[in-house]
């Protein structure tokens, strides 16, 4: 078994307690922001704290001495630092809010965090777009290569236009540049219209890039109409706010439209053409004071939410939204996940919630460096969850490598946390290989995973995935001996092959024509038939994904059929596509690096059948 290196944190949280804290229950997080060095410190440095969402709950700016300072209730928080000119930094050290550490800390606590920022680069440039309603832009830098790809700046430009703008605290890289502006079509720097022909652009500390301009053109209008209603007794529900917008931070979107429902439900929003996410915002029951939003075709986290096209002088109807105000979603599974053999914590493993009634991934997170986990924003309900990662044997909890073996997390009132252990793949190669094809009514089947066990052993030490021809083979981690060799699938019987397989060095290395015939769960809700000849798409796990994930399929005919899965990117141009023979019942198929066209950055992308309208929602971290 191999072992994975922890990376150590940059700095050290110096804990202390306060005599009056304890009476108030409240804790302290105070500390210094820096410049290059602990004594050059930076006044007027903006501070934020975040909750684990992401979402700001308060700001700060240090004094004349670098110095700022939260009263905060006790719980978990998460905090970044910036200033003018310098790279913004997340505690301890990240450049990501998705890399950043928690800090956790109880009444009557103080806790002291340094930042030292770094100094950046910066662009500067003219900005024009066209249109009456053209009052409100939107300048992004993009980072698209390492240390931090997929890390972005914003700045917002209000009319009139043409007018100059300034982008600083640039990390040093290579950057790709867009423009938006209400009514307009979107822009990469120089003057194209999609993100392959942008020109990447080099940053470097202590200098800013000049003569960087946009002349955006109008788009036509199109409408979104649809109905809130609530789900319990389908009652028309009036005063629902429904908001629709396109950049992943929608405060900042020139095409955020907000309308609200009338008496009968009902709204109108009238929109610039493009893809749009949808949601509406209501008042969560359970919360007194917080609001909730609940995206189109019922998600309830926007990294999972589906788009809306809207297309010059069309009419997209049907966004309904069914609010269920007896159920809360504001529950999480969080806990950690240790290496089996040393109880290390383990970090970059992707843990995905799966819906136990639908078989569907339905959000996922990745663990931390210290093995922590947080898959937030669940809806009440049954769970499962599956672990998996580069270096490890993917399994469920609670250390089972079979789906339907995997312990059902009851979400109801309370979130959970649950501790797992992870078994580190050897990816020693002796020679050894254990080879087959798993199959499902005699057609290939991808994506299912086939372990081996050591005879006598219940943890497997080896195992690989099955291709879009149904091939595997298990080349790594083996070592002379004897095997029990396991196949297993969502949405199918799992199946071990008859006998046992031996494997040694001189008479027998190879052990091929190992093959599994699997058969589906015919009457589980995940592989129920709908009554016409669908295709239906569904969610994809692992979401985000660094280098490749599976997008789950499932085909109501009872013959095999060619489809081609269509990749977009936020502005609706295409940047892959993969055609397929898919079989009837569930499938799953594999989206790597290499079916995108070209090298795309870290972002937002989405996905669905050829000639289908309803799109599905996936995040690229490289």
């Amino acid at each position: 078994m191999s072992r994975i290196w922890i990376k150590a944190a940059c700095f050290l949280a110096v804990v202390v307690f306060s005599a009056n804290s304890f009476a108030n229950g409240l804790g302290t997080i105070s500390g210094h922001v820096f410049h290059r060095s602990s004594v050059d410190c930076i006044p007027h440095a903006k501070v934020l704290l975040y909750d684990f969402s992401g979402a700001i709950i308060d700001s700060s700016l240090t004094d004349d001495s670098g110095h700022f300072d939260f009263d905060v209730a006790a719980g978990n928080y998460y905090l970044s630092a910036e200033s003018e000119n310098l790279v913004k930094k997340y505690y301890p050290n990240e450049y990501l809010f998705r890399d950043a550490d928690n800090i956790s800390i109880r009444g009557g606590q103080s806790i002291n965090i340094p930042f030292v920022l770094e100094t950046g680069g910066g662009i500067t440039g003219d900005f024009n777009c066209q249109g009456r309603d053209a009052n409100h832009g939107l300048i992004t830098a993009l980072k698209i290569d390492d240390p931090a790809a997929g890390l972005y700046k914003s700045i917002s430009l209000n009319g009139p236009f043409p007018s100059s703008f300034v982008i600083t605290g640039l990390l040093p890289g290579t950057y790709k540049i867009l423009g938006r502006a209400r009514g307009n079509g979107t822009e990469y720097y120089p003057g194209v219209d999609n993100f392959m022909d942008a020109r990447p652009l080099t940053i470097v500390a202590n200098s800013v890039l000049g003569s960087i301009s946009f002349g955006l053109n109008p788009v036509g209008w199109g409408t979104i109409q649809g109905q809130a209603i609530d789900k319990t007794n389908g009652n028309n529900l009036t005063g629902i706010v429904i908001n629709a917008y396109q950049w992943q931070d929608f405060w900042q979107d020139p095409n955020l439209m907000t309308a609200t429902t009338h008496d009968d439900g009902t709204f109108s929003l009238h929109v610039p053409a493009g893809e749009y996410f949808v949601f509406a915002s209501y008042l969560d029951q359970n919360n007194p004071g917080d609001y909730k939003a609940l995206y189109y075709d019922n998600r309830f986290n926007a990294i999972d939410a589906n788009a809306v096209v809207v297309r010059p002088d069309s009419n997209v109807d049907g966004i309904n939204f069914a609010i269920d105000y007896s159920v809360r979603h504001d529950l999480s599974i969080s806990g950690n996940v240790t290496d089996f053999n040393n109880n290390a914590g383990l970090s970059d493993i992707v843990v995905t919630a799966i819906d136990h009634t639908t078989g569907l991934g339905v959000a996922s997170a990745y663990s931390s460096h210290n093995g922590d986990f947080s898959i937030n924003n669940l809806a009440s309900g049954q769970y499962i969850l599956m672990f998996s990662g580069a270096y490890i044997i993917p399994s469920f909890f609670n250390n089972t490598e079979n789906w339907q073996n995997g312990e059902v997390i009851l979400l109801q009132d309370n979130s959970r946390y649950v501790t797992s252990e992870a078994i580190t793949q050897d990816y020693g190669n002796f020679g050894l290989a254990i080879i087959g094809n798993v199959t499902s009514r005699n057609m290939p089947l991808e994506g299912a995973r086939i372990y081996a066990y050591p005879v006598g052993e219940d943890d497997p030490v080896a195992y690989a995935r099955s291709n879009s021809d149904g091939h595997y083979e298990i080349i790594c981690g083996l070592i002379p001996g004897s095997y029990v060799v396991k196949c297993d699938m969502y949405g199918y019987w799992s199946d071990t092959y008859s006998s046992p397989v031996n494997l040694d060095l001189l008479n027998n290395p190879i052990s091929d024509n190992v093959n599994f015939q699997m058969r589906s769960l015919r009457n589980d809700a995940i592989t129920s038939r709908p009554n016409d000849d669908a295709v239906r798409l569904s969610s994809n796990y692992p979401n985000p994904f660094k280098a490749q994930t599976s997008i789950e399929l499932f085909s109501a005919g009872d013959t095999p059929r060619e489809i081609n899965i269509v990749v977009y990117n936020l502005l609706g141009q295409k940047v892959g596509d993969k055609s397929i023979t898919i079989m009837p019942g569930p499938n799953l198929i594999k989206w790597n690096l290499h079916n995108f066209t070209g090298d795309v950055p870290s972002g937002v992308y989405f996905y669905k059948v050829a000639g289908s309208t309803k799109s599905y929602r996936m995040t690229l971290l490289k």
